[in-house]
């Protein structure tokens, strides 16, 4: 179980220090629900509003502040189904009619502050989130109260803009294969319940989804007594209550009914199969599971891990062949039992695959039945489950992530204690519980392939003269308590140190945040091939390859049926027992090693484990390279019909020269790479890795115990078995100026059928690199154009038009004194693609000629600093940003781009775009089935 302990120390000291202190006012209105080392949970004296606050430190003083409502989609009635996703999105809009003189919204109050905004529907809940700076608490507390008191949308309006944007979104995920195929298989499996559809519904419901309906179910579920506000991070328990009651004191309780709607027993197999008109097959074995308070719920999660646990689990070996190029295990823990489901994408749709696929799972679900797993293995596959686990507690948004699902459960302490639970199981408890939940009785089999040929459609009942195919039909109609402590201790805020040093390596970027309990490494240098194929297969082969080394020296296997397996003598077990994660990846020559491991082990040793696993890796024949080549191309097929994806690549294609840096390979040109890779080029690169005398760019986040040396001498291990010359220069990466090219305002039109959405896309090269005080300026000035809910895009293209689910506007590229662009891009129905793209035009032309307003750069910039520290409160994307920042220029860091931020002016950043942006070729490409 995993102990916060500077947290329960402090908490210790409270209970001490609250015999001597008088109660605060705070306090009096609410009454203790829950406490221990992790949490204290409330509930509000006169309208039950549950309170809940997780204590957690922040480098960065930042919070993470949620309102769960207990209601989702599993309440939803027949011919209804997404009505409480709908509600979910017109629950941000602004206030039509003025309650209290402020009409606006929550994006419009916390912007500024750099705040992230968002929220989500489940089956049993509808939370919003915000992960904001401690100090806006207040601000975020006011729009939340507000937003459950009254419905900020107009039912005589009958505004029917947003409705469109869901639409829309709902569109984008009948294109994806996994959703298409889980909403046929719960459709199957369940016959009662509100399992029996997907949250997001049908679009036919949502359409016809009334206004003052939503109205209605705002006002009776969305009520105190219906809800838990969830806050993580370091702000005291007397504030958090103070400014609560303030806010939602007087908020009355709402008067409501469940209806039952208990599931029916399944007494046998259900079978269901969907034809696509998309290139993808894929199968879904699903069992009814277990709800989630039950304690075999656990036992489920540690099965799900055991069958994708490398060398033992039946999914990875069946990847290993190729069998099931990707895959994943899910055990749904919802508040009643739904589903525990086996999924994978299948490299034929040739029935016999599946069958094959199929029956092996069967085979290894009946060995799980009747053998007991080796306890050395049942310890490895705990531990990783625990690892990942606690990869979700590290930061404020993580920990938030996880209150969200257990306060739906109905417990918060479920995020503890269900480690208490992993740890307590036992070979039996798999066993018993494989036996009675992998019967067929209970089993949905989902099948999902690409429509056969000579299919014909029905008559569409929408086309037009449809009716006069019909007969002629004639209808008559009719129309808290003492024992509370005064406030809470904060934990001593902690800050950010970072220094640069030059070695024998390279360049290290050592950042030290006090107390934190991993160590984070990022080292990027030059690849010693310059064929991207090439680079791209051997990485696969090194990161799927590495984990399966020898590293030590004792042999277990699963039931005795797996005979050369090696479990805990490999770098994957080193892995689970030290919670390390390893990557590896390349792209235009560029090869980068990332690698996160608990504190309490040493980072030499885990570089010798990584140098030893790189030496005894399995030698592959030409066979094996051939399919890993043949796994990554797959890969690169799929980017064929992502409309995203292709019309991004599209535009670098105009927008720069090959070689250029911001140039994208096409992904035909890729998969013909690809099948050229030889076992001889991949033996050669795998033995250089690294162009020579090319130095390393590491950057180390750590606590305050690890010091510079030894971070040196664990990089140096490398450096010394790859690339152990002198050095030749002294930074990884040469200058890539853009080469000029001559760019014209012109459209491309990609065709991908089958699909009901698409994406338009607008390009302009801009000639500045990342090092360029300038480009501080032009992202500013995107920022106001495209990026948020109030931008000036998704205010016109979203909010008043209901064109589109979202656009936005990123400035990309820079990278390496190179040149950047800007890319504009929004989701549209095929239906309206064009004219909605070049509406979408009609702004950006309307933008670079007039500029940005006051207000807008005052917002906007307050923002771009703002949430560029709310990111690096998050561990993983502050080693992300400052390694960035240091490959880019030894000499730029994060606290010289928020002096940069700081010093624009509004002149600065009109100038950018009159001197940047206007008058600049625009190409625009349109990606869909058109």
């Amino acid at each position: 179980m995993i102990l916060i302990f500077k947290i329960f120390n402090l908490y210790y000291c409270f209970i001490h220090y609250l015999k001597a202190t008088p109660m605060s006012d705070s306090y009096k209105h609410f009454k203790l629900v829950q406490k221990n080392s992790n949490f204290l949970e409330f509930e509000h004296n006169y309208n039950r509003l549950r309170v809940v606050v997780i204590p957690k430190e922040s480098h960065k003083q930042i919070i993470h502040a949620q309102m769960v409502y207990h209601i989702g989609s599993y309440d939803e009635l027949v011919s209804y189904t997404g009505s409480t996703h709908l509600l979910e999105h017109l629950l941000f809009k602004n206030f039509e009619k003025s309650i209290d003189g402020d009409t606006q919204n929550i994006f419009q109050k916390l912007s500024k502050y750099g705040a992230t905004i968002n929220a989500s529907t489940s089956t049993h809940r509808t939370n919003f989130y915000s992960t904001i700076p401690a100090n806006v608490f207040d601000v975020w507390a006011a729009c939340e109260a507000k937003r459950m008191q009254y419905a900020p949308f107009d039912v005589d309006n009958k505004d029917k803009k947003e409705k469109h944007v869901v639409v829309d979104e709902l569109r984008i995920g009948q294109g994806n294969p996994f959703q298409k195929l889980t909403a046929a298989v719960v459709g199957a499996a369940f016959d009662r319940s509100g399992y029996s559809h997907l949250t997001a519904g049908s679009i036919a419901d949502v359409e016809q989804t009334s206004q003052e309906r939503l109205k209605d179910f705002h006002d009776k579920y969305y009520g105190p007594n219906n809800c838990s506000l969830v806050v993580v991070g370091p702000i005291s328990v007397s504030k958090v209550l103070e400014r609560v009651h303030n806010h939602f004191g007087k908020i009355k309780m709402r008067h409501f009914e469940r209806i039952q709607r208990d599931e029916l027993e399944q007494n046998g197999p259900r079978s269901v199969t969907v034809f696509s008109k998309m290139p993808y097959s894929m199968f879904q074995l699903a069992f009814r599971n277990m709800e989630g308070k039950h304690k075999d719920s656990v036992v489920l999660d540690l099965i799900a891990e055991l069958m994708q646990y490398d060398n033992v689990g039946i999914m990875w070996m069946l990847k290993q062949m190729n069998a099931v190029p990707s895959f994943g295990v899910i055990n749904n823990r919802t508040t009643h039992r739904y589903l525990f489901q086996i999924v994978g994408a299948l490299p034929s749709p040739n029935p016999k695959v599946e069958q094959a696929v199929v029956s092996q799972i069967w085979n290894y679900l009946t060995a799980l039945k009747q053998q007991d797993t080796p306890e050395e293995i049942l310890k490895l596959v705990k531990q990783s489950l625990l690892n990942k686990y606690q990869s979700k507690v590290d930061g404020v948004e993580g920990l938030g992530a996880l209150a969200t699902e257990a306060v739906s459960l109905g417990d918060v302490n479920d995020i503890w204690r269900r480690e208490e639970a992993v740890n307590n199981v036992t070979a039996a408890d798999i066993r018993r519980v494989a036996n009675y939940v992998f019967q067929a009785k209970r089993s949905t089999m989902g099948s999902l392939m690409p429509e056969p040929p000579g299919m014909v459609d029905r008559p569409d009942p929408k086309a037009v003269g449809y009716n006069k195919s019909l007969f002629d039909t004639v209808y008559n109609q009719t129309r808290m308590t003492r024992e509370l402590k005064d406030s809470f201790e904060l934990p001593t805020r902690t800050n950010l140190s970072s220094n640069r040093y030059r070695c024998k390596f390279g360049i290290l970027q050592h950042l030290v945040i006090p107390n934190i309990s991993k160590t984070y490494l990022l080292l990027t240098t030059r690849a010693a091939s310059a064929n991207d194929a090439l680079a791209k297969v051997t990485s696969r082969v090194l990161r799927e390859g590495m984990p399966q080394s020898i590293v030590k020296d004792s042999e277990m296997s699963l039931f005795g049926s797996h005979n050369g397996y090696r479990l805990t003598d490999n770098l994957h077990s080193y892995m689970t027992e030290t919670n390390m994660t390893f990557a590896m990846g390349s792209q235009k020559q560029k090869l980068t090693i990332s690698l996160a491991i608990d504190a309490k082990h040493e980072l030499d040793e885990a570089m010798h484990m990584l140098l030893k696993s790189m030496t005894n890796l399995p030698a592959l024949n030409a066979q094996q390279v051939a399919v890993k080549a043949a796994m990554e191309a797959g890969q690169w097929q799929g980017i064929k019909q992502d409309s995203f994806a292709a019309s991004q690549q599209k535009l670098t294609e105009v927008l720069f020269a090959e070689g250029d840096i911001n140039h994208a390979e096409s992904p035909e040109k890729m998969i013909d790479r690809l099948k050229h890779v030889t076992m001889q080029d991949m033996n050669e690169f795998k033995n250089d890795l690294f162009e020579n005398g090319r130095p390393f760019a590491v950057t180390v986040l750590s606590n305050e115990k690890i010091s510079v040396e030894a971070i040196g001498k664990a990089v140096s291990q490398l450096w010394n078995k790859f690339s152990g010359k002198d050095r030749l220069m002294e930074h990884p990466f040469d200058d890539h100026n853009s080469p000029a090219l001559l760019v014209k305002s012109q459209m491309h039109k990609i065709s991908l059928k089958g699909k009901s959405d698409g994406h338009g896309v607008l390009g302009i090269r801009v000639g500045l690199d990342k090092n360029a005080p300038a480009w501080t300026h032009v992202s500013l000035a995107i920022n106001v154009f495209g990026s948020g809910m109030y931008s000036r895009l998704n205010k016109k293209l979203r909010i008043a038009d209901g064109r589109t689910y979202g656009a936005y506007a990123r400035l990309r590229g820079g990278q390496f004194a190179s040149d950047s662009f800007v890319h504009v891009f929004a989701s549209f129905s095929n239906a309206s693609i064009e004219n909605d793209t070049d509406a979408m035009r009609e702004l950006w032309d309307e933008f670079v000629n007039h500029g940005i307003t006051q207000s807008e750069f005052t917002e906007a910039k307050m923002h771009m600093k703002n949430s560029l520290n709310v990111k690096m409160d998050n561990l993983n994307n502050l080693v992300g940003l400052s390694h960035n920042t240091l490959m880019n220029n030894k000499n730029l860091n994060l606290k010289t781009i928020l002096s940069r931020i700081s010093a624009t002016t509004f002149e600065d950043v009109n100038n950018a775009i009159a001197d940047h942006l206007k008058s600049k070729a625009v190409v625009t490409v349109i990606a869909g089935d058109v």
